[in-house]
């Protein structure tokens, strides 16, 4: 058995998505791996799902996927659902020629930090989910079409003035930031009892897609 460089590395051997994690609960500690692209939608949920996720994660991952967790294309339910813990952005292209074999796909390396505060309190995270999987559960449905259906008309008009969200195209165009400002507008208006509750929306998608969303691989 070889030796390690650091008695602050520590080896295990096994099956990672069976394994108990966090390793350290409580401390921090990063990860930086080349993880089965097969496996990447398992993996990233089991890293930064859990209690005490890494202050920092590095992977090597296919570029579609990566781009997705970016939001680099438009805000994904994966961007959406990562952005309020995790900053995310891709910081290395590689050249398919830096491996042998040469891979058929295009591959890039992803970088996950864990913000110092979270912009959603961990109290009202679930509840942040709920919102945006509400937003996002019909496709055909247009921003204007959406929203109305938690806020009244003068309430949505003001919104989308102060945050340039279009009327008519799909929850899908809008940023992060729009997301986010929707949601705290929400969750205030939620608490004064003048706004319907988003609750269960997660889980009534899960039902109604058979959690194909969340799937990296056929994620929308």
């Amino acid at each position: 058995q070889a030796s390690l460089p650091s008695e602050h590395i520590e080896s295990r051997c096994g099956d990672f998505l069976r394994m108990d994690f966090p390793l350290h609960p409580g401390g921090p500690y990063k990860v930086f791996s080349n993880i089965p692209f097969n496996h990447t939608a398992e993996m990233v949920k089991k890293l930064l799902g859990g209690k005490n996720p890494p202050a920092v994660c590095c992977l090597v991952l296919q570029k579609d996927a990566a781009e997705k967790y970016c939001g680099v294309k438009g805000e994904t339910l994966q961007s959406l659902l990562l952005k309020p813990k995790f900053w995310v952005e891709i910081t290395h292209y590689f050249d398919r020629r830096d491996f042998h074999p040469v891979p058929g796909i295009d591959v890039v390396l992803i970088h996950f930090e864990k913000r110092c505060s979270s912009l959603i309190p961990e109290d009202e995270y679930q509840l942040y989910r709920d919102f945006v999987f509400f937003c996002r559960e019909e496709p055909s449905l247009t921003v204007k079409r959406s929203l109305m259906r938690l806020f009244t008309w003068n309430q949505f008009k003001r919104l989308s003035e102060m945050l340039d969200v279009p009327y008519h195209d799909s929850p899908a165009g809008m940023s992060f930031n729009q997301y986010l400002n929707l949601f705290h507008y929400y969750s205030g208006q939620l608490s004064k009892g003048k706004a319907r509750s988003v609750a269960g929306a997660e889980r009534e998608f899960a039902v109604k897609h058979g959690n194909r969303a969340l799937n990296i691989r056929r994620g929308k």
